[in-house]
């Protein structure tokens, strides 16, 4: 089953190419696209990494144009960036089921992907969280970006409620 990866981004962007290889893998899924939303100090996911999953044929920043996600200004640039982004993406033609990935990125990022998810979401789309088991994949400085086995990463479906009803209303 196809689908799209909507990724929130840190300064290791390693939970990106964890999440795709546990979506394939432990889900069954076949990733197309990857989107990912990242401030200006995020970090990226390299060339040769992106290489291990030739399913992907499109990987887009979804930029969020601001390095500062701890102040109250940055905060709301955040949400207002991330639910701005994923409304066009919902709007997209013939587009197959979205995964959100709220593993990566600092908490206020995540919060904002879950939200704009429960206000947006179709109800095919899903939110995960990967955690990586393996210390070297949990390592920044490690060379491993992708996992071998499932026992390296821990995969968990976070319910959520569709609030779309909300969003209609206004």
């Amino acid at each position: 089953r196809p689908c799209w990866l909507v990724s929130t981004v840190g300064g290791s962007p390693k939970t990106v190419t964890q999440m795709v290889w546990a979506l394939q893998t432990l889900e069954g899924l076949r990733v197309e696209r990857v989107f990912l939303l990242r401030t200006t100090e995020s970090g990226d996911v390299p060339a040769e990494q992106r290489a291990h999953f030739p399913s992907v044929t499109d990987w887009r920043e979804l930029g969020l144009k601001t390095h500062d996600v701890l102040t109250p200004q940055g905060v709301e640039r955040v949400r207002r960036q991330t639910y701005d982004h994923l409304s066009r993406l919902m709007r997209t033609e013939g587009r197959p089921p979205l995964c959100f990935d709220i593993s990566g990125g600092r908490k206020v990022m995540s919060v904002a992907l879950h939200t704009a998810a429960q206000l947006l979401a179709a109800d095919d789309d899903k939110v995960y969280f990967v955690d990586a088991v393996d210390p070297p994949l949990r390592d920044p400085r490690s060379p491993k970006w992708v996992p071998e086995d499932p026992s390296e990463v821990s995969l968990v479906e976070v319910p959520f409620p569709r609030l779309a009803f909300v969003h209609e209303l206004m």
